[in-house]
């Protein structure tokens, strides 16, 4: 073969590879989720009460509790949730609640494969601060508000909540629809009594497992098992308004179940994890976001 052919042959397959692996380069590997009980990680979220910690969670058959990591993968300590069950939880959240100027942890049990649940709950307490001097923590949580909701429009299986900073309000996706739709539960969410979110939009995509929204408010990400979808968020916007646009796409390397999301605190970038399957281990990635807008 003649050197022209083999070098257009040699420059053919590093263009291949370099479109192959596009996405590739933007994902950081931060480290080893390194407790070995989070193999089934259904929710993630960055702490707001506490620097470089994030909240996760697993799917069911685990018992009510959830973990602390930092961003290094690293066990920080287990919290059980007193007098609550882990039936399907499917996602957490983190923001503003009844007090202003202090962090909540919403963790969401709205998962229903079957379909067959009319009530489902949110749990709402107080986020833990952690002390670097009593790491790894094993503690209980005990005051706990629980907000109980059936959908407006029949049974639903769900997996992501995110909740809304500039109005407090709690956002239910739910999963399986060929177009899933989007809930709102308005602050204030009522713990006395089943509530009935609103829905208010139909996004065309299926298969939704989690999302959240940044910390400004300004910036919303879901994720389904291959795509990570994003939306803008304008100043004075409802999410109403917003979901009437199409999402862009940002960068994702599929994971063996990836079911988590959330976004870093200043919101330069976002995390993902996955359950553990087939032998391999739960990692935790991050994907820089002003080198990835579409």
């Amino acid at each position: 073969m003649k050197f022209l052919e083999l070098l257009i042959i040699f420059l053919l397959s590093l263009l291949l590879g370099c479109n192959n692996n596009s996405h590739k380069g933007h994902r950081q590997d931060m480290g080893l989720i390194e407790d070995n009980r989070l193999n089934e990680i259904s929710g993630i979220d960055k702490s707001e009460m506490n620097k470089n910690v994030f909240w996760l969670h697993n799917d069911s058959g685990d018992s009510a509790q959830i973990f602390a990591l930092d961003e290094k993968g690293r066990h920080l300590g287990r919290f059980k949730l007193a007098g609550i069950e882990n039936r399907d939880w499917e996602d957490i959240a983190i923001g503003p609640g009844p007090i202003d100027g202090q962090s909540y942890i919403y963790i969401a049990e709205i998962g229903d494969n079957r379909a067959v649940y009319n009530i489902k709950y949110i749990y709402r307490f107080k986020e833990p601060v952690i002390d670097n001097s009593k790491i790894p923590y094993d503690s209980i949580i005990r005051d706990i508000a629980i907000i109980s909701f059936n959908f407006p429009d029949g049974l639903r299986d769900a997996e992501t909540l995110m909740i809304d900073p500039v109005r407090k309000d709690l956002i239910i996706i739910s999963k399986r629809e060929e177009h899933v739709g989007v809930y709102v539960l308005p602050f204030p969410q009522d713990s006395s009594s089943v509530n009935v979110p609103e829905h208010i939009a139909v996004l065309p995509m299926t298969k939704i497992v989690a999302g959240d929204i940044s910390v400004s408010g300004n910036k919303i990400i879901v994720k389904n098992y291959e795509n990570i979808f994003y939306w803008e968020r304008k100043t004075g916007q409802s999410l109403r308004q917003v979901f009437l646009h199409p999402a862009a796409y940002l960068p994702y390397v599929v994971e063996p179940q990836g079911e988590a999301v959330c976004w870093s605190n200043d919101e330069q970038g976002y995390f993902t994890t996955s359950e553990e399957k087939d032998d391999t281990e739960a990692r935790l990635y991050f994907y820089p976001l002003k080198s990835n807008l579409p």
